[in-house]
């Protein structure tokens, strides 16, 4: 199993969602 970069990948996403979230 790829933890490391299941763990990017979520904190990826979560940043996406925040600045889409701050910009709007």
């Amino acid at each position: 199993m790829r933890l490391r970069l299941v763990i990017k990948l979520l904190i990826a996403v979560s940043w996406v969602f925040a600045i889409a979230y701050y910009v709007d």
